[in-house]
Order: structure tokens, then C-alpha cells, then sequence
């Protein structure tokens, strides 16, 4: 795994976050914090699956979620456009 770079703490800016993954391919960014883990997954699913128009086409990102100190993270990099 490449270097986790964190962009922001608690909840994601998505626009920059989306805009640094794609200038940074295949690296992964710590994209936000949540308490609860069930946010996280569900950022993480909504990020991977382009429902934020940010981060479309879908499967164009990875992500992953893991605890953060007493939060949870969420992880994700830009693979590129799978179509």
C-alpha cells in the first residue's frame, strides 16, 4: 500500500478530496473521519459506487474503512476509469 496521506478530519470535503485523488493515482488519502463506523461504510460505498458525482464513474475509486483513534476512516484512491 502507498503512503496514506490525510486530506481533512471529520466528514469530507469531497470536492478536494475527489480533485487530490486524481492527481494522485493508485495512492491512497484518508478522505474523512466519522464516529460511527456505519457512516463510514456507508461514505465508503456511496464513494466507490459514484454516487457522489465527484467521484464518478463508478469503480473509478477504492476505498476502505478502518478505525481512526476512537473514529472510523475512511480511505479511498483513484484506479481510474474502468470503462
Amino acid at each position: 500500500m502507498s503512503a496514506i496521506v490525510p486530506l481533512r478530519k471529520r466528514g469530507a470535503g469531497h470536492d478536494t478530496a475527489a480533485k487530490t485523488l486524481r492527481t494522485f493515482p493508485r495512492r491512497w488519502f484518508l478522505v474523512g473521519t466519522y464516529p460511527a463506523r456505519y457512516t463510514a461504510v456507508s461514505a465508503a460505498s456511496q464513494i466507490r459506487s459514484g454516487r457522489y458525482a465527484q467521484y464518478s464513474p463508478a469503480g473509478a475509486f477504492e476505498t476502505h474503512v478502518k478505525p481512526v483513534g476512537d473514529e472510523s476512516g475512511v480511505y479511498a484512491r483513484y484506479v481510474g476509469d474502468p470503462r
